[in-house]
């Protein structure tokens, strides 16, 4: 079982910490989580964008909807247990219980949406005694979503990170015909985690996959480009993996933690040996969507993207 200390000093956050009870191991494996929120309109009720209130209801939708694989992801100033089995610090966990999966999705912003693909973030303060500091942003397509949860204090580099994907991969037809060509277009977000005075600082901007030679050996390309940070703007260096074999619907590198026995394993073999860690996920009718998780070049977040 997890055992998160908190930020150091932040003992408190035991009540936000959502991906604490995903990675646990704790409850059932079922794949959605009961409740079944109604279907949202598929357009803001207001000019200015969703609400709050219609944010929410669209994740928890696409919450109810989701199936195997889910993937998450933490790190920052945590303790984890070290006995067999438990979570790895800024490792990427793919299929942790499902019945667990009930992150908070309520005080979100909604913001422009880029690429096809809308996004939200919020920033509110926790009262505790001292306070803590929450950033987050996430964005959704039609079956699936992200979030990056960042919880700080007022120390430099005293900070803890969350993300997750999740997405409805039940559809298994042909992503395309074989020795086709797939792509995608979208968005991605992280987290600085690596350099001192950097670290819970959010970054954002596009991603693109590509898959080609969908035969016997599909290739997956996957690359973040125009990345900034969100507090001043500067450029971030972008990144790219090449040459990730597929596998059914799931890509990623050979260091993915799969836990099999509570929900999809990839079986032998998956992966690839590259640099950083890197989990994707094709989704939805017709293999319209992707998404998944990484962590390289000291961020870690996550991305979703729609068929070009």
């Amino acid at each position: 079982m997890i055992v998160i200390e908190g930020l150091r000093r932040l003992a408190p956050l035991a009540a936000a910490a959502g991906l604490a009870a995903i990675l646990s191991g704790c409850g059932g494996g079922s794949a959605a989580i009961g409740h079944r929120p109604p279907a949202p309109g598929s357009s803001p009720s207001a000019p200015g964008g969703f609400t709050s209130d219609e944010i929410r209801t669209l994740l928890e939708r696409r919450l109810a909807d989701a199936t195997y694989p889910v993937a998450a992801s933490f790190g920052g100033s945590v303790a984890v247990c070290q006995a067999l089995g438990c979570p790895v610090v800024d490792a990427i966990h793919v299929d942790m219980t499902a019945d667990n999966r009930r992150p908070d999705l309520s005080g979100f912003d909604h913001l422009e949406p880029r690429r096809g693909i809308d996004r939200a973030s919020r920033e509110i303060v926790l009262e505790r005694d001292p306070p803590i500091f929450r950033d987050s942003f996430g964005a959704w397509t039609d079956h699936g979503f992200f979030l990056v949860d960042v919880f700080r204090s007022r120390e430099e580099d005293d900070f803890r990170y969350e993300t997750l994907w999740l997405g409805d991969g039940s559809d298994k037809s042909p992503v395309t015909a074989a020795g086709g060509t797939a792509s995608w277009a979208g968005v991605m977000s992280g987290v600085m985690t690596g350099q001192p005075g950097d670290a819970g600082t959010l970054v954002q901007d596009d991603a693109a996959i590509t898959v080609t030679g969908l035969d016997a050996e599909a290739s997956i390309t996957v690359g973040f480009s125009n990345i900034s940070r969100r507090d001043t703007g500067a450029a971030v260096a972008g990144m790219t993996w090449s040459g990730l074999p597929l596998q059914g619907r799931s890509f990623g590198t050979a260091d993915v933690r799969f836990d099999g026995e509570r929900g999809y394993a990839p079986g032998a073999g998956f992966g690839a040996e590259a640099e950083g860690s890197l989990f994707g996920h094709i989704h939805g009718p017709n293999g319209e969507e992707v998404g998944g998780l990484f962590n390289r070049d000291g961020i870690a977040g996550a991305f979703a993207a729609r068929r070009e």
